[in-house]
């Protein structure tokens, strides 16, 4: 495990318990975790790390939420995320940690400017029929190599009108889901996944419990609207400091 200070400590801390608080209750607010470990760690240690401290949260929320979520939106997505993280864990198995950054940036860059858009939209788009399986293969895809999918589908789930308790519901199912079917491609194709990430992501489990405890009750004081806007607000704030992050830390020292 990477040797770290009682700061750095800190702020992997909150980064855990800003996972919990975006499950349960404020979406985008998870952006926060993904650019702290991603500056703290080594990229690829990062990702195996943040995915257990998300599969740890997704469990709180899915027994929180289950009973709102709708599953035909989770099934319209499911096979082309699977797909898109097939790709994600291959191109993680390719490349090395500081070519990695850029990419991360570059996605991250992508994922802020539709966020702009969308909160530039009085009222959600119409969806096409090609969105489910574009959004699905781009999430697949982000969520491997990044744990960065949560922007993609909140900008897909504002857009299909879901009521706040019906995203949260639906979110909670889908990436529960997902983030255990990457744990496979994790350890065995990336293998980003191993004893040390996950004795590290167990002293974070903790923050993240408690994150999830609080997400509740704070979602249930935010009307619809005020959370759309945050929703969208901490997607494009998150994805903007991401790209300012990856691209600090693939400078030469």
């Amino acid at each position: 495990m990477p040797e770290l200070a009682l700061w750095q400590w800190a702020l992997l801390a909150l980064g855990a318990f800003s996972v919990g608080v975006s499950k349960t209750g404020v979406p985008g607010l998870g952006i926060v975790s993904v650019v702290i470990f991603t500056l703290l760690l080594p990229t690829k240690f990062s990702v195996g790390a943040a995915l257990l401290v998300l599969i740890c949260a997704d469990l709180l929320a899915v027994a929180v939420h289950r009973k709102n979520g709708d599953l035909k939106q989770v099934l319209r997505l499911l096979p082309w995320t699977v797909a898109g993280i097939a790709l994600g864990a291959q191109f993680l198995g390719k490349v090395d940690d500081r070519a990695l950054k850029p990419v991360l940036g570059g996605v991250l860059l992508v994922i802020c400017l539709l966020s702009i858009w969308r909160g530039q939209q009085k009222a959600p788009p119409e969806v096409p029929v090609w969105a489910a399986p574009l959004v699905g293969l781009a999430a697949g895809f982000t969520t491997m190599i990044a744990n960065a999918a949560g922007p993609v589908t909140t900008l897909y789930l504002l857009a299909m009108r879901l009521p706040k308790e019906t995203f949260l519901g639906t979110a909670a199912v889908f990436f529960f889901f997902i983030n255990w079917i990457k744990v496979p491609f994790a350890i065995f194709q990336s293998k980003i996944i191993d004893l040390d990430s996950l004795r590290f992501a167990v002293l974070l489990f903790p923050a993240a419990i408690l994150g999830g405890i609080v997400g509740k009750p704070l979602a249930e004081r935010i009307p619809q609207k005020r959370f759309e806007q945050l929703a969208l607000t901490l997607t494009a704030l998150g994805s903007l400091w991401m790209l300012v992050g990856a691209l600090l830390a693939s400078r030469p020292r």
